[in-house]
């Protein structure tokens, strides 16, 4: 998260999935245009396993209630990620935990659940 806008979108998405309704109803769907995301209903430890195989392997921009085009976004993103590792001597392993390290140092502040509440 790098400055308010980040964050107002993280609160967006995470409101989404931390609400009343999550735990009140049998099915909480989290996407709007299908009925493949959703909160399934209590369970056993097998019925979650079956549900979470059942979904897709890339999860479509719609369930986080973004627009097709996000996929356009993150594309070039990641291209220019791995354009700006290749440029640099270091392994790209190396270059990914120097970036992940450099955004976990700047990030000051926690979204706390009780934001949400």
């Amino acid at each position: 998260m790098t400055d308010d806008w980040d964050r107002r979108t993280l609160k967006t998405i995470l409101a989404k999935f931390y609400c009343p309704a999550i735990i009140e109803n049998d099915k909480y769907y989290l996407d709007d245009d299908s009925n493949v995301y959703y909160a399934p209903a209590e369970g056993d430890y097998e019925s979650y396993l079956d549900y979470i195989r059942s979904l897709p392997f890339v999860a479509h921009p719609s369930v986080f209630g973004m627009h097709d085009n996000v996929d356009i976004t993150k594309d070039q993103a990641s291209q220019v990620v791995t354009s700006a590792v290749l440029t640099v001597g270091k392994s790209y392993t190396d270059q990914i935990l120097t970036l992940v390290e450099h955004c976990v140092v700047n990030t000051n502040s926690c979204i706390l659940y009780t934001e949400f509440l």
